[in-house]
């Protein structure tokens, strides 16, 4: 599993806009991500435009290509609208548990 710093800011700004205030909860929710996630460097090399709907869905993507992924596992529409980028597939997370 990977995310990239551009992507983990923009975890944090969707999760304060849903509530999560508390810093605790916060940084219980870094720490796991720093346990169970490969977090690489921001991809100015790998610049993306693939989501037109929503270019800041573009992190996604690239942190994607970058680090080969198979898939993307997500619940936004915009994502999920591609299918598939790359051959790598975009699934909910809901399809991704009954894949593996």
């Amino acid at each position: 599993m990977c995310i990239s710093s551009p992507v983990l800011e923009e975890y944090i700004e969707v999760l304060l806009r849903l509530g999560f205030t508390e810093k605790t909860e916060l940084k219980e929710l870094l720490e796991l991500f720093q346990k169970q996630f490969n977090i690489s460097a921001s991809f100015k090399s790998a610049r993306i435009a693939a989501v037109k709907e929503d270019s800041k869905d573009d992190i996604i993507i690239e942190c994607a290509v970058v680090n080969n992924a198979d898939y993307i596992v997500s619940g936004d529409r915009h994502l999920l609208k591609l299918g598939i980028f790359r051959n790598i597939k975009i699934v909910p997370p809901s399809d991704f548990i009954k894949l593996f």
